[in-house]
């Protein structure tokens, strides 16, 4: 009996730490890169362009699946199909780092790195489904918290800056590269709130409800258009998937909200024409004239010529800003759009690995019994706006929004396979 005990306690507190240790990242790198004077020292540059926090967050949920018997499962429950496409698209993608010469070492880490944020995905899953006490509506109120923390920390931040007029505000700001990055962090822990504020029926849909203004003014106050038209469409699609549970009421208020937190951020000052929400509506900015895609269009055009140039396995993970900068004079680390950057990476091979991998695993995902609409809400909504910003941001190059989305994912892949339902062949 006490075995017992000890056991259900332990289970319990896997699933719990997994989602904290998740939730507090984005805070915990904000700790470690903050800079009050707008420049960023060489240790804190590593810790932003290596992504050292997300890598030490998958890691450890990588090592307590692996306590949990996650290779075990692997060896016994994953299809030998399954394990085959992985094991392809990764000979390709190491095929592609050793093809070229130059910069050999931080692709091959790169490489690795991708690699590691899927299987923290799977292990996340694991664990989850591992422990028959997981509360979900408990792990996504912790991912709200998250927000909130988050948030609330950049706010502070912010007001200590002692020189505003001079602070670097796109890249000085605690994040990954540039604070396009937080608008796409807190983005993704938002459908968090909003889905429990939609789907639960206790006091904490009201304290969610307050956190989703919070968070949608903050976001707002970034200028992120891609965060915005993402969360558009995976609200949409995610509400009409549960429709039945939602009711108009509730996404009515949704929408006032939302709509009064957008006009709240008009009366916010903001540091320059990159920010705010009048800068998403006009789409003016330092950096756009004519060209409402900020340029992306042409680092397409010139992206797609260098894939004609290595088709069959790419250049290389890691390897595009170096590239372009040389050829290009482009200070950007990826295309801007996922399926040019797996062709630009693991070329033609890689990029039909890739895209059949993320088909066949949304497809799962849409079969899967409503064992919850939270989480069912949760994974659709992530799987969408993962999809939609990645065709305008690099959401699979930066560990750390793959990261948070996979713990939206997470919940509904688990629940299926403790209600032994068939789980997706690779998970």
């Amino acid at each position: 009996m006490i075995n017992r005990l000890r056991t259900s306690v332990a289970s319990q507190q896997n699933w719990f730490f997994a989602i904290a240790a998740i939730s507090m990242t984005p805070l915990i790198q904000a700790l470690f890169t903050t800079t009050l004077d707008g420049y960023v020292t060489y240790p804190q540059a590593l810790i932003r362009v290596l992504s050292v926090v997300t890598i030490l967050t998958d890691t450890l949920i990588v090592a307590m699946a692996m306590k949990l018997g996650f290779l075990h499962y692997i060896r016994t429950e994953v299809s030998v199909g399954a394990k085959i496409t992985f094991a392809g698209l990764f000979t390709v993608a190491l095929l592609s780092v050793f093809a070229h010469e130059g910069q050999v070492l931080f692709s091959l880490f790169i490489t690795l790195r991708f690699f590691l944020q899927l299987a923290a995905l799977f292990s996340l899953i694991h664990i989850l489904a591992s422990s028959h006490a997981f509360d979900a509506n408990r792990y996504f109120t912790v991912m709200a918290s998250g927000a909130a923390f988050y948030v609330a920390y950049l706010v502070l931040v912010i007001a200590m800056i002692p020189e505003p007029a001079t602070f670097q505000w796109s890249g000085g700001l605690p994040s990954a590269t540039s604070v396009r990055h937080i608008g796409n962090y807190v983005a993704i822990l938002l459908l968090a709130a909003v889905g429990l504020f939609l789907l639960l029926n206790d006091r904490r849909r009201w304290i969610a409800l307050g956190v989703i203004f919070v968070v949608t003014v903050f976001l707002a106050w970034t200028g992120s258009r891609a965060a915005f038209l993402g969360l558009t469409l995976a609200l949409a699609v995610a509400i009409y998937v549960v429709r039945g549970t939602v009711s108009a009421s509730r996404i009515s208020i949704l929408s006032v909200t939302c709509f009064a937190a957008m006009l709240a951020t008009i009366l916010l000052p903001v540091p320059d024409s990159s920010f705010g929400i009048m800068r998403m509506i006009s789409a003016s900015g330092a950096r756009q004239h004519s060209d409402i895609s900020s340029g992306r269009t042409v680092v397409w055009k010139h992206t797609i010529d260098e894939i004609a140039a290595a088709p069959i396995i790419g250049h290389g993970a890691g390897r595009f800003l170096g590239n372009m900068d040389a050829k290009y004079r482009y200070d950007l680390d990826n295309p801007h759009n996922f399926v040019l950057q797996f062709a630009y990476d693991w070329g033609i091979a890689g990029l039909a690995i890739a895209l059949l991998l993320l088909m066949l695993g949304s497809v799962k995902m849409f079969m899967l019994p409503i064992v919850l609409p939270l989480a069912t809400f949760c994974a659709v909504s992530g799987l969408m706006l993962m999809l939609s910003i990645g065709m305008l941001e690099g959401m699979f190059y930066h560990p750390l929004k793959m990261l948070l989305a996979s713990a939206l994912v997470a919940p509904a892949f688990a629940l299926a396979r403790q209600q032994q339902t068939p789980a997706p062949a690779f998970c």
